[in-house]
């Protein structure tokens, strides 16, 4: 009975910090793209993207998280812990498309390559 309300404690807490982490960086985002947008500096907007793929991060680790505490049943006789390594390797491509994104990015606008 202890260990149960052990995990049900931390699938809280760990719910709880991933929402209010998704939140700040959703209204961060927001606040950099306004700016980014009114300045008309790039900088900012790229902030911009950076902080909206933070919320992106945290909303699929807030959903992955929910799916792994599930109990066992019939399907997963295991349990769903190990769906952890699925969030991984999705946090993993997030950084891939970040790379292949920037490699198609035009600089050619930067003040300092001309």
């Amino acid at each position: 009975m202890r260990q149960a309300d052990n995990s049900s404690k931390n699938l809280r807490e760990t719910l709880l910090i991933t929402f209010i982490g998704g939140a700040l960086d959703f209204l961060l985002a927001i606040a950099k793209f306004a700016y980014g947008i009114l300045t008309g500096l790039d900088a900012i907007l790229a902030d911009g993207i950076h902080s909206l793929s933070d919320f992106v991060s945290d909303a699929i680790l807030y959903i992955f998280v929910k799916f792994s505490y599930q109990p066992r049943d019939r399907r997963c006789p295991y349990g769903n812990r190990k769906i952890e390594g699925l969030t991984k390797r999705t946090s993993k491509e997030k950084g891939w498309w970040g790379l292949k994104c920037s490699e198609q990015a035009d600089f050619s606008r930067h003040p300092t390559s001309r």
